[in-house]
């Protein structure tokens, strides 16, 4: 199957932005102005928060599959005050939550040419679902400042958790088998050494690999290999115990590349990057056939134990 490239959606972009102040409303974050996603108790007014409250700060493991999310209120802006302070501030950032982690939530690059906002600006899935992403966010822990002015939280979520708002109950299709064949053996898993600039098909620029939630992988003639509709859904949300996602991310070979490919991978280079935001690879069709021509080879993308080795700080 030949695929084509589908180009950045402008008009999703500026949906999404719509969306994003319609659905999950920010409750004080910073930079924006206070919308709390809940009204107060009755007889407990909320206190005022300004936008300058709260200070968040957002990063994603891909290796870890995980998104951390540090959420520092100062106490005073917020307007409490000690001894029952922890407890109210605790109250605050669960409820607010939603609103403060929305953007860096939103940004996630879903594919190669949409982020999880134009996911929801193009209907791929609904923004109500994303609401419940913040009751699945476990708290790391919590404190305060050594000076008592500032109480910060520390909250995790899981991709695979992300990831399964996109599964919308679709089965896998069959990885199908390639009319050429090649000889071939059994290997544990898949290894694609995609580090440095590499070339971009399609252009005559060089870049270097993005990390996505639904990569794709092509042979040098643009046959697709591997995407997320032969992957199966307990594979791609992690009930499998694989790791969950289309494949996994690395920055080493080895057991840095961890147990999801197993002990005797096939060892294969990204010859291109392709796609908008260069989230998919290109490898040689030689190994795409050894990978093709065996029913287990086959299995192994389905069951998703494949593992890209790039750099992650570019």
């Amino acid at each position: 199957m030949r695929i084509k490239r589908s180009p950045r959606s402008a008009l999703a972009a500026c949906l999404a932005a719509c969306l994003l102040g319609l659905a999950l409303q920010p409750c004080a974050a910073e930079g924006g102005e206070p919308g709390p996603l809940a009204p107060a108790a009755p007889g407990r007014p909320e206190p005022p928060r300004p936008p300058e409250a709260y200070a968040v700060a957002t990063s994603v493991n891909w290796k870890e599959r995980s998104l951390s999310i540090r959420l520092e209120l100062d106490l005073g802006l917020a307007g409490l005050k000690m001894p029952e302070a922890r407890l109210e501030a605790e109250r605050m950032v669960e409820k607010d939550l939603p609103g403060l982690a929305k953007d860096a939530v939103f940004s996630i690059q879903a594919d190669s040419y949409r982020s999880v906002g134009d996911a929801v600006a193009t209907l791929w899935i609904e923004s109500e679902d994303l609401l419940s992403l913040a009751s699945l966010a476990k708290p790391s822990g919590s404190t305060f400042s050594k000076d008592l002015r500032k109480f910060v939280s520390v909250y995790t979520l899981s991709l695979d958790d992300l990831t399964t708002l996109f599964l919308n109950g679709a089965r896998p299709s069959p990885v199908r088998e390639s009319l050429q064949s090649m000889p071939t053996r059994a290997y544990s898993g898949v290894i694609v050494y995609a580090k440095g600039d590499l070339p971009v098909h399609g252009e005559t620029v060089a870049g270097r690999a993005t990390p996505c939630l639904f990569p794709r992988i092509y042979d040098s003639d643009m046959n697709l290999v591997l995407d997320r509709s032969v992957v199966a859904p307990e594979a791609l949300s992690g009930k499998d115990g694989g790791g969950g996602g289309v494949l996994g991310y690395s920055d080493g070979l080895g057991a840095e590349a961890g147990s999801r490919v197993g002990a005797d991978p096939l060892r294969v280079m990204a010859l291109e990057l392709f796609g908008d935001s260069r989230t998919d690879y290109v490898i040689s069709r030689e190994d795409a056939l050894r990978i093709l021509s065996s029913p287990g080879n086959r299995e192994l993308l389905s069951r998703g134990r494949v593992v890209v080795v790039l750099d992650f700080q570019h």
